[in-house]
């Protein structure tokens, strides 16, 4: 029987509920390792990260999944610094957690509004769909911030700029991190919620349109046809013929 041959090329795309976006050496590695017991590589060098890592997050006797995706940089999602390859590991996300270094803001050659600016841009580049999902801001290290005044005005410059919660996150102290995790906990049930309600209408339409009826075509079984050749008869069909091919003729057991 005729085969035919041809190449597929698979892409892996991870499932999470959360992804940690941000720039390299955010602290999304350490967050995920306080928050689950993923154990990352942690350095304090830039793309220390080169794959996803996955974690799950218990709340509740109920948990949730969440990636920390490897540090996006400007030009991501035309594939500077294989960009394009970590922005896919969010397409599948319920929400996206944008981690901001807190060191920015000390930091005057440095804007933290600018990188929050950047990343959004590069999520909207790459895929309008994961643009428009849901997100939480995480203003992270901020153990490093001595002007409290400075970090809270920060805070609320960002939260009227996106309209998301804004969170003031320390991973190697744990502040703020629980604040995280609830609010994560229930937007992520909140989209499950949704998502079963979308599922139930949409199978409850499909059941009052959707008619389904046999095919009298496919019930007829393929002409059989018989030639002569000499001292020999020839069966032609095609179902025989695969099921011939398909038999070990010299295996008893197979007959």
């Amino acid at each position: 029987e005729k085969t035919e041959d041809f190449w597929i090329n698979l892409e892996l795309r991870l499932v999470a509920d959360v992804a940690l976006v941000g720039f390299p050496n955010s602290g999304k590695s350490t967050i995920i390792s306080r928050i689950s017991a993923a154990r990352p590589k942690i350095a304090d060098y830039p793309f220390t990260t080169l794959t996803p890592n996955l974690g799950v997050v218990t709340v509740d006797d109920e948990d949730f999944v969440v990636t920390d995706v490897p540090g996006l940089i400007k030009g991501a999602h035309k594939g500077m610094g294989l960009g394009d390859k970590f922005l896919r590991h969010i397409t599948r996300s319920i929400v996206l957690a944008v981690v901001l270094d807190g060191q920015r803001i000390i930091d005057e050659r440095q804007d933290i509004i600018e990188t929050f600016n950047i990343l959004r841009e590069e999520i909207r580049l790459y895929n309008i769909d994961v643009y428009k999902k849901d997100y939480v801001v995480l203003i992270n290290k901020i153990d490093l911030v001595a002007d409290s005044d400075k970090l809270n005005k920060i805070k609320k410059v960002l939260g009227n700029k996106s309209g998301k919660s804004v969170f003031l996150t320390s991973a190697i102290t744990g502040q703020g991190l629980d604040k995280l995790i609830w609010d994560l906990y229930k937007k992520v049930a909140g989209c499950r919620e949704e998502l079963k309600k979308d599922k139930g209408v949409e199978l409850k339409k499909q059941e009052r349109v959707k008619v389904y009826s046999l095919d009298k075509r496919n019930l007829e079984m393929e002409k059989i046809k018989i030639e002569k050749n000499n001292n020999e008869y020839i069966v032609k069909n095609k179902k025989l013929e695969r099921l011939v091919a398909m038999t070990d003729l010299e295996n008893e057991e197979a007959l």
